[in-house]
């Protein structure tokens, strides 16, 4: 989201991975902002093992109660 890579499944899969066993990014509380069928969008603040601190809102395409598509975008927070 940061620099607009787009990433498939396996490797959004290995970058949380990645992320989370790098000392356990605390993904914040998620608040569901809006959702349908069609639709769900999520926010929430994310601190990541190097000290950084990240507003992360979350867009996601449904199709038949599954997720199809994901898009992020992220603000960083100051300390």
């Amino acid at each position: 989201h940061q620099n607009g890579t787009e990433m498939n499944k396996p490797q959004i899969s290995e970058m949380l991975r990645k992320m989370m066993s790098a000392g356990g990014a605390d993904m914040g509380n998620r608040r569901c902002l809006y959702e349908n069928d069609d639709i769900l969008v999520v926010h929430s603040v994310n601190d990541y093992p190097d000290g950084t601190r990240e507003a992360v809102l979350a867009s996601y395409s449904l199709l038949d109660g599954k997720i199809t598509r994901l898009e992020t975008g992220a603000t960083p927070l100051a300390q």
